[in-house]
């Protein structure tokens, strides 16, 4: 991977919860040859994304579910009830319903943001004007199988890749009132409870808003400035320090349980390692793609780039 003074705040944050597993991820691009449920997961939300998109330019329902499974055409986890098909689209019905009408009397949509050329890019969904108010906030989705409760929106505050938006934003529109949350929650209950109003699927929809003053703003460029430094000189010493608190939810982890190591040492014994990594990982191309991801084939594939790896056809009916 070239070096880069430029970090999207998905590098960043992997080189923060670990230096190493940024090498793994970032750099040397290993990725779990029989797990697909963190690429399920990434697709399933950009999907999400696609479908709003559509809504937020003016499109109609049908034509935002289409995008959605136009987005995610096969169904990458089969033992994830709650991310399907058949919810997707249900979901963004039930979107509508809930804020279809509330944000066509609220909100004009200035600019529905887009990654750019430079795959480093840091930006919201949408950028809005409060038709009675005035005045420019920032929106951005974010989908979870969480309640939407504290814990979930204590995650926010603080939080980089806010301040991040709201920093970028600023830069590019002026001033900005403030940064909206808007969050979708997909479950699959077995059982009604107080947390969940039935049984089976549901999904949950709630906003919040946040803001930093230009303190803030500040001390973040100057904290990101300091991490990306720690990333050059991971890079120039070529060591790179390990945050076992980080390990209990690490796909990386049978690597560093086991004192594999790529290349750090002799010839002999680094290709050695390397044979037994790539009995469990596989090295995806280096083409980048959508959301800060690497196409998911392996290196030197013949064809088009994807960004999901090959997956057996899964029949579904579609309900609109």
């Amino acid at each position: 991977m070239t070096p880069t003074t430029v970090y999207s705040n998905s590098q960043l944050q992997t080189y923060k919860a670990c230096p190493l597993r940024f090498r793994f991820y970032w750099d040397l691009k290993l990725r779990q040859l029989d797990d697909l449920s963190g690429d399920h997961h990434l697709r399933y939300g950009n999907a999400v994304h696609k479908g709003l998109e559509v809504i937020y330019r003016g499109g109609g329902l049908r034509e935002a579910q289409d995008a959605f499974l136009g987005a995610y055409p096969k169904q990458l986890d089969v033992n994830d009830a709650a991310k399907t098909h058949q919810n997707g689209i249900s979901m963004l019905a039930q979107y509508v319903k809930r804020w279809g009408v509330e944000d066509a009397r609220n909100w004009k949509v200035i600019a529905i943001e887009e990654r750019s050329d430079d795959p480093w890019s840091v930006k919201p969904d949408l950028v809005v004007e409060h038709r009675e108010h005035g005045g420019l906030w920032l929106v951005d989705h974010k989908t979870t199988g969480k309640y939407l409760n504290y814990d979930y929106w204590s995650r926010f505050e603080p939080n980089s890749q806010i301040t991040h938006y709201l920093d970028y934003a600023q830069s590019q529109y002026g001033p900005i009132e403030g940064f909206i949350i808007n969050a979708i929650s997909f479950r699959y209950n077995l059982k009604a409870s107080k947390n969940a109003p039935q049984a089976g699927f549901w999904c949950a929809f709630e906003r919040q808003t946040f803001n930093r003053r230009a303190e803030q703003l500040e001390y973040e460029r100057q904290s990101r400035a300091a991490w990306i430094d720690d990333i050059g000189r991971s890079r120039a010493s070529g060591f790179w320090r390990t945050n076992t608190d980080s390990c209990w939810r690490c796909q990386y982890r049978p690597i560093c349980k086991a004192g594999w190591v790529w290349d750090e040492v002799g010839e002999d014994e680094a290709q050695d390692d390397r044979e037994l990594i790539r009995i469990q990982y596989y090295q995806a191309c280096d083409m980048l793609l959508d959301n800060d991801e690497h196409c998911a084939l392996e290196l030197g594939h013949n064809g088009n780039c994807s960004p999901t790896r090959e997956v057996k056809e899964v029949e579904f009916e579609v309900e609109v």
